[in-house]
C-alpha cells in the first residue's frame, strides 16, 4: 500500500544566501548588521559558515541552506533536501 501525506503544513523559513544575511539576522532575533559588520559577516559565512543554537545543540549551516523555525527554537536543513519537501507558498 501507498501512503501520502493528508495535510499540508505550513512552516517559517529562510534560505542563507549572501545578499540576505540581515534578513537572515532578524528572522533568528538579532539585530541587523551595519554596513561595515556586513560585508565581514558575509565573508566570514561564506568561509566558516553560520552557526545556529537548535534544540540538539548548536548546528553548523552554509549559504543556500535554509533556517526553519519551530514552536521552541530553529534547526538548519540542507537547501536541496529543504527543496525537495517544501514549495514556497505565494502569500
Amino acid at each position: 500500500m501507498k501512503y501520502q501525506k493528508i495535510k499540508k503544513v505550513t512552516i517559517d523559513a529562510i534560505q542563507i544566501q549572501s545578499q540576505n544575511i540581515n534578513e537572515v539576522m532578524v528572522f533568528v532575533g538579532s539585530e541587523p548588521l551595519i554596513n561595515e559588520e556586513h560585508d565581514k559577516f558575509t565573508d566570514e559565512i561564506e568561509s566558516k559558515g553560520l552557526y545556529v543554537q537548535t534544540l540538539e545543540g548548536t548546528k553548523k549551516s552554509s549559504i543556500g541552506d535554509y533556517i526553519v523555525k519551530t514552536d521552541e527554537s530553529y534547526n538548519v536543513v540542507n537547501g536541496p533536501f529543504f527543496e525537495s519537501l517544501y514549495e514556497k507558498v505565494t502569500e
